[in-house]
């Protein structure tokens, strides 16, 4: 079948491993060693070739890349960052928009404007709503939640100490529910 004799097989199999072989095997080996290595098993062949150099390994760049792809050890890469939260296809009504882009103001608490957002954290999104002052371009509250699915009380997301009524201004058409 692989029209080689039998004593030319067992031959071979008994043969030490030559030099190349001996020092392939090294470096597959301390290609293994850094890659576990805390966070470094996003190296690809460029990063690893610079760290082997470092380490005393005289290889050229391709042959660590040839020996990665071997040894199956690929770079780890992070997902590409996805907005999940945004559906633009709903059947839900659109806030008006009373403001009509005029964000001037002569005085304190004329209009105020709201925004609400998302912070990934590591295991959940929270929801921050924050409430401006046009007229100062100050916070006047804010408030956090996990999630948006129960209406946002806005009287909360005014500080205590806030002299303002939400009643009438431009961030209630848009969040009352």
């Amino acid at each position: 079948m692989l029209q080689v004799t039998r004593s030319g097989f067992y031959a071979w199999k008994k043969r030490p491993a030559s030099e190349h072989e001996a020092r392939r095997d090294a470096l597959a080996s301390e290609i293994r060693s850094i890659n576990s290595e805390q966070y470094l098993d996003v190296y690809g062949s460029p990063r690893m070739h610079q760290k082997l150099l470092k380490r005393g390994f005289e290889v050229c760049e391709n042959t660590v890349a040839a020996v990665m792809k071997q040894e199956g050890i690929t770079a780890s890469t992070e997902k590409k960052f996805r907005v999940t939260t945004t559906d633009s296809n709903h059947s839900q009504s659109v806030a008006e928009n009373i403001m009509d882009r005029d964000f001037a103001a002569k005085k304190r608490g004329e209009k105020l404007v709201s925004n609400l957002t998302y912070v990934a954290t590591d295991e959940v999104f929270l929801f921050l709503v924050c409430v401006i002052n046009v007229c100062t371009r100050r916070v006047e509250g804010w408030s956090i939640k996990l999630n948006t699915q129960r209406g946002w009380k806005l009287v909360r997301a005014f500080s205590s100490g806030s002299k303002f009524s939400i009643t009438g201004c431009a961030c209630t058409a848009r969040w009352a529910r």
